[in-house]
Parts: structure tokens; C-alpha cells; sequence
């Protein structure tokens, strides 16, 4: 199960990413493909480089989705603030800037 308490950093957010990613025994260029995303652009996610942007709200999910996450939505649904420049933090949300 994903616990998104463990996620406080963008490296995090990439170790559970890479995580479900090889659970599901997929490459980045496969979901890539399933996705229709350039798969240089998810490298970054993986790789903690950079977040999927808000405005694209639907892409992490459709991520997960590819990679057997079910409950995308709900769980992961956190990890957005990041990208937004908001660190949640043992259950308290504090502003931080973006670097």
C-alpha cells in the first residue's frame, strides 16, 4: 500500500513512482507509450527532476493507472501540492518555495 506521510520530497515522490512503475514491470517508454507522453518528460517525474504540472491534473493518475494503482486518485492525490510549492509534512501543510 502507498503511504503518501512518506512523501515529503521530490526524490520521494520518485522512489514511490519508480516503485509502482516496476511492480507493474514496465519501462518508462512503455507507459510512455500507453500514455502518449514523450517519455524524456516522464524520465523527469521518475527520476525526482521535476512534477507532472497542475494543469495537468488528469496526468498522474492516468501514470498510475498504467502502472495497477487502482485508488490513483485518492492516494496520490497529495503529492500534487508539491508542484504547487506546498510540503506536507507529518499531517501539517506548510508553504514552501519552489527550487
Amino acid at each position: 500500500m502507498i503511504d503518501p506521510g512518506r512523501i515529503s520530497t521530490r526524490q520521494e515522490f520518485a522512489t514511490e513512482l519508480s516503485l509502482r512503475k516496476d511492480r507493474a514491470g514496465l519501462t518508462v517508454r512503455d507507459i510512455a507509450a500507453k500514455i502518449g507522453v514523450p517519455a524524456s518528460t516522464l524520465r523527469g517525474y521518475f527520476g525526482g527532476s521535476h512534477l507532472p504540472p497542475v494543469k495537468m491534473s488528469d496526468l498522474l493518475p492516468r501514470i498510475l493507472a498504467v502502472c495497477g494503482v487502482d485508488d490513483a486518485a485518492e492516494v496520490w492525490g497529495q503529492t500534487a501540492n508539491y508542484a504547487m510549492g506546498v510540503e506536507c509534512v507529518a499531517g501539517r501543510v506548510s508553504r514552501t518555495r519552489s527550487g
